[in-house]
């Protein structure tokens, strides 16, 4: 039945309320369709149906139909949204606890924290390494550290440390270490010298040890780039003593040979017996 008929008003049922309610002019709380937009009668939410009187829309009360629910919390509840965001729209929260402020928190009910721009349910947050427990704060994995979680640790070091991996690589992830060219071992702490590792006992020759890539610290009888040259030893070639009051002054000419000698005077000179028992040599 068009109850409208009456007034020659026509059209769907939603067409007749609105042609309704302007040929009645009702007024809620100073708003009237005849002067603003339908969207702020009674709130946008619900109709006004009789002098200050509106008739909320599912889900909206108060008087002009401006409160509402969200997830089955009053809007003007302060544990709306988690308490921590504002409840704008039925079932729809601003996860912010003042609308001009960076937000915090997101999802739908505010309930998940956001670190460092990421929310904690997002990929790549806290690196991907750690979760966020809260605004800002990463719980790290083991074997991660930083404020993102963005540094892996290597041997009880962090990633930054200029003296991880023994200075002599990078630590990629926890425990693994990407050494430099020269250098091998967990913590790149083994140098090469000449393709072979500083724990090769051939290594530097035989006669030295390898201190960094490619460097030999080669023991006092051998020299070269390898250890691989032997040094030259003196060798007396003839001698001449004198005798004073207190002692013998023995004077010699030496040629370098490879020949190992002995530092005793007997064995340099063919007439040490001649000396006398505080003799000395010089």
């Amino acid at each position: 039945m068009n109850i409208f008929s009456g007034y020659g008003f026509t059209g769907t049922p939603g067409e007749k309320n609105i042609l309704w309610k302007i040929g009645f002019g009702h007024e809620c709380f100073g708003k009237s369709i005849c002067r603003n937009n339908m969207s702020e009668v009674c709130s946008g939410h619900g109709k006004c149906v009789n002098y200050n009187k509106c008739h909320c829309d599912k889900g909206y009360y108060g008087e002009e139909c401006q409160f509402t629910t969200c997830f089955g919390t009053n809007s003007t509840h302060p544990n709306v949204c988690n308490g921590r965001g504002i409840c704008i729209e039925k079932d729809t929260c601003s996860c912010s606890t003042y609308p001009s402020t960076p937000t915090l928190w997101g999802g739908p009910e505010c309930q998940y924290p956001k670190c460092f721009g990421k929310l904690s349910t997002e990929n790549g947050v806290c690196s991907n390494h750690g979760n966020c427990i809260a605004p800002d704060e990463c719980q790290c994995n083991s074997g991660y550290a930083g404020d993102f979680c963005q540094l892996a640790i290597c041997f009880g070091k962090v990633s930054n440390d200029p003296t991880v991996c023994s200075s002599r690589g990078y630590c990629t992830q926890p425990n693994q270490c990407i050494c430099n060219e020269g250098y091998i071992g967990e913590e790149c702490q083994i140098p090469i010298c000449f393709d072979k590792n500083a724990t090769d006992e051939s290594v530097c020759s035989g006669n030295g040890e390898c201190i960094e890539y490619n460097k030999c610290n080669c023991n006092q009888t051998h020299y070269g780039q390898q250890c691989e040259q032997k040094c030259p030893i003196p060798m007396i070639t003839s001698s001449r003593y004198t005798v004073d009051a207190t002692k013998i002054r023995i004077i010699f000419n030496i040629q370098m040979d490879t020949q190992l000698i002995s530092n005793n005077c007997s064995d340099l000179f063919d007439d040490a017996y001649k000396f006398f028992s505080n003799s000395v040599c010089e």
